[in-house]
C-alpha cells in the first residue's frame, strides 16, 4: 500500500508497488478529476503463474508465457555463471550452467503502458541430484 499525492502543481508517489491504488479527489472542481485520469495507464503484465525453478546444471527449463496484449518480455539472469535465461516468442528458457542459486528477472513492456517486473528464484543442482 502506498500514497499518491497530486495537485495541479506537483505529484508525489511513496511506497507504491504492484496492486491497487485508490485516488480520492478532495476538490469540488471537476477539472481535477480529469487531470488525475492522465496519471493512470494500463500495465503490461505476465498472466501465467510463475513458480520457483529447479533445473540440473546440464538441463533446461521451458515455459510458454502468456501476457497482456502487445506486451513483450525480456529475461535477465542475476548470475549467468549459474543459469542463463532467454525469451523467444514468449517462451522462457532457463538453462543450468553450474550448481547454485540465482534470480531471473522478467521485464514486461508495451508501448504506451507501464512496465512491470517479475522475478523467479532458480536453483541449479548437479546432474542426477
Amino acid at each position: 500500500k502506498g500514497t499518491l499525492t497530486y495537485s495541479r502543481n506537483s505529484l508525489s508517489v511513496n511506497g507504491i508497488v504492484q496492486g491497487t491504488i485508490y485516488i480520492t479527489v478532495s476538490s469540488a472542481d471537476e477539472d481535477a478529476i480529469d487531470d488525475v485520469r492522465d496519471l493512470m495507464k494500463p500495465t503490461a503484465i505476465i498472466t501465467t503463474p510463475l513458480n520457483d525453478v529447479v533445473v540440473e546444471k546440464s538441463g533446461t527449463y521451458e515455459m510458454q508465457l502468456e501476457t497482456s496484449p502487445s506486451a513483450t518480455v525480456a529475461a535477465t539472469s542475476a548470475s549467468a555463471s549459474t543459469a542463463t535465461a532467454s525469451i523467444v516468442g514468449n517462451k522462457l528458457t532457463i538453462t543450468g550452467v553450474a550448481a547454485g542459486y540465482t534470480m531471473v528477472e522478467l521485464t514486461v513492456s508495451a508501448t504506451g503502458e507501464a512496465t512491470s517486473y517479475r522475478t523467479i528464484a532458480v536453483e541449479v543442482t548437479n546432474d542426477g541430484e
